[in-house]
């Protein structure tokens, strides 16, 4: 695998007038410089739309685009994040009774299981503070 070669503001700026100089072509300056076309192609297409100052001493990319690039770099990142927190859920939040591991089926496995049933049968505070209902019963009071 190739390293990815780097290029200064100025190479590319000498690079864009020499393509845009009448009689002479995208391809032959390319060759000339020994980079490949579709490089030099770039470099022109993204000064005629603006998104390359062309003006030597200036920077390369204006400040407002260069935070412009960086804002949809990390928006792309964070659609990334959520698409992977949402197929997540998906997963997680399927229906215990097709398999899927919850809590009825965990506690069910031995070890956890006389724990779960001594959880299930102690009695739930009511609002008022006493216990008068029980776990296996969810909203009813005792008689």
């Amino acid at each position: 695998m190739r390293t990815r070669r780097k290029y200064t503001d100025e190479f590319k700026r000498e690079a864009v007038r020499l393509a845009s100089s009448p009689g002479s072509s995208i391809a032959s300056v390319a060759t000339d410089l020994g980079i490949d076309r579709s490089v030099v192609a770039d470099w022109v297409k993204k000064t005629r739309q603006g998104r390359y100052e062309p003006t030597p001493g200036k920077p390369l990319k204006t400040e407002s685009q260069g935070e412009l690039e960086q804002l949809r770099r990390e928006l792309a990142k964070v659609k990334m994040e959520r698409d992977i927190l949402k197929k997540a859920l998906g997963y997680f939040a399927k229906d215990p009774t097709r398999g899927s591991a919850s809590l009825p089926n965990i506690a069910r496995c031995g070890r956890f299981e006389s724990r779960v049933r001594s959880w299930k049968s102690r009695p739930v505070a009511s609002m008022n503070g006493s216990a008068g209902r029980s776990a296996s019963a969810p909203g009813r009071t005792k008689s």
